[in-house]
């Protein structure tokens, strides 16, 4: 079950690396934009992202 996986794994680490538990949705287009900077260079491959390749992956299959 992919919610027990959630739980288990991605929940603990998110949560050790101060990723917040709950979104706050209407805070969500000023995080976007403190961030963008750093999520372009991701989208452009200009940072490498385990997270981006393993997206990537799934999005190709």
């Amino acid at each position: 079950n992919n919610s027990e996986i959630d739980d288990d794994v991605i929940v603990p680490d998110g949560l050790r690396k101060n990723y917040p538990k709950n979104i706050e949705f209407d805070q969500l287009p000023n995080r976007i934009n403190k961030l963008f900077p750093q999520l372009f260079e991701i989208v452009t491959k200009k940072t490498k992202s385990t997270y981006r390749d393993l997206a990537m992956e799934v999005y190709n299959e």
